[in-house]
């Protein structure tokens, strides 16, 4: 299968904000420190983190971070999470309950 997350990034904004990103676009996720920084990478790389970016359509509506096995945040009408680990064991995608 493979994984869709690319590579892991960490970048700053003006070297000010901290950020961890995965290569599919949107999948940025905002750190306040170094240590918070080097802790979610460590969950990310063991997949107990995964990234969730949910569209409405073509449209981002948001991105965060889901622990492995907890459910997505709530979906709204017409929008679809797309969830995103480390190795691609735990990809998916998931429809809101209009959509499915």
């Amino acid at each position: 299968m493979g994984s869709n997350a690319g590579h892991l990034v960490v970048f700053t904004a003006k070297g000010q904000d901290l950020w961890i990103r995965f290569g599919p676009p949107s999948m940025c996720y905002s750190v306040r420190d170094e240590t918070e920084m080097l802790n979610v990478i460590q969950q990310l790389l063991a997949e107990t983190a995964l990234f969730a970016v949910v569209m409405r359509g073509d449209e981002w509506a948001g991105t965060t971070l889901i622990r492995r096995g907890e459910d997505v945040p709530r979906l709204g009408r017409n929008e679809v999470a797309h969830v995103v680990s480390w190795s691609g064991k735990y990809d998916q995608t998931i429809k809101s309950e209009a959509q499915a």
